[in-house]
């Protein structure tokens, strides 16, 4: 039995100075089954007020949500896919999903659907509750990634999520749905790169385009709560009109991942993510490799040692809500099956 993460205590060492304090007051107990969560959002948005070391000012409000009871297994054993069973990936922008996908779909037995839109989301939708209902006959494992574009969003589908969870348990089905998040400052930084570096034209024709590797230009695509934004309303960063997620939202974010998935991972410790998914399907021979879709660029990238300090500062005040999330992932646990 392998213990993936087993710590309830907030680690705030990952923390920019900034936002500490921040991290000291976060009540987050990822322990036990059923138990009760206290969960508490610190949010910040332009023109509001509160203090950081580099004397800039920023609103802080705290929306505070206690007695949020965990009905998913965040400590229990992990299901088996020998059988065939449902994976849900909730792939957030630049946290290590194209490294999921592409190994995922280099195993046997794996059913791989990427779904990026409506229209694909339309087709697979009518299904789930059917693959939820019963085994499938060759021992596939059907896995769903859900990605950008115009697909549904991980706060619209709180309901579906439920459903298929009580279907699939039911039905004795595998069931396993899971995201994997990223410390708030490195996302920002590798979205930059991966919509602006010089030489990418991964994005040609979407709007976006070279930009300088400069503190100026990267402060100008700054978001606010990106990850929570993407959770809760897509992915906005290459809209001219860009939105920003309120408290609610957030909150709603925290108390699903906690109610509805299985494992939040996070990209800085990649490596429990993929040995958890190998474990589960039976895969124990095969090793994950890491894509580096940035390391690709011919023509360099941004990175945190390029920056200034108050660059770093400001880009950690504009995402408070997301480091509570990434709090979250950080502390989650659960075991691999006994095998």
């Amino acid at each position: 039995m392998i213990l993936y993460q087993d710590t309830t205590r907030a680690d705030c060492s990952a923390c920019p100075a900034t936002i500490r304090g921040v991290c000291s007051i976060f009540i987050i107990v990822v322990a036990a089954l059923c138990c009760n969560h206290a969960l508490i959002f610190l949010s910040s948005n332009t023109g509001e007020t509160a203090t950081s070391s580099s004397n800039t000012k920023v609103n802080s409000s705290v929306a505070l949500m206690e007695n949020v009871k965990v009905d998913n297994a965040v400590t229990a054993t992990a299901p088996l896919f020998q059988r065939g069973g449902i994976i849900i990936f909730f792939h957030v922008p630049k946290s290590g999903g194209t490294s999921v996908q592409e190994n995922l779909r280099k195993l046997p037995g794996i059913n791989y659907n990427l779904i990026t839109g409506y229209r694909k989301w339309n087709r697979i939708q009518p299904q789930m509750e059917k693959l939820c209902s019963s085994l499938p006959k060759d021992t596939t494992t059907r896995v769903v990634e859900i990605h950008a574009g115009t697909a549904p969003t991980f706060l619209s589908l709180q309901k579906s999520l439920a459903s298929w969870r009580k279907t699939a348990a039911d039905n004795h089905v595998p069931y396993f749905a899971f995201t994997i998040l990223r410390e708030p400052v490195a996302w920002a930084i590798s979205v930059y790169n991966h919509c602006h570096a010089p030489g990418h034209a991964g994005h040609a024709g979407k709007g976006y385009v070279a930009r300088p590797l400069t503190d100026e230009a990267f402060t100008e695509r700054a978001m606010h709560n990106p990850q929570c934004n993407f959770l809760t309303r897509g992915f906005e960063y290459g809209k001219a009109n860009r939105t920003q997620p309120t408290i609610e939202e957030c909150t709603g974010v925290q108390e699903g991942l906690l109610k509805n998935l299985d494992w939040v991972g996070i990209t800085e410790r990649f490596n429990e993510t993929s040995v958890l998914l190998l474990d589960i399907l039976g895969q124990t021979n095969y090793t994950f490799t890491k894509s580096e879709i940035n390391a690709r660029r011919a023509n360099g990238t941004l990175t945190s040692k390029m920056l200034k300090k108050e660059t770093i500062d400001y880009h950690a005040q504009i995402s408070t809500m997301d480091y509570a999330l990434y709090e979250v992932a950080k502390n989650w646990s659960l075991r691999a099956p006994d095998v």
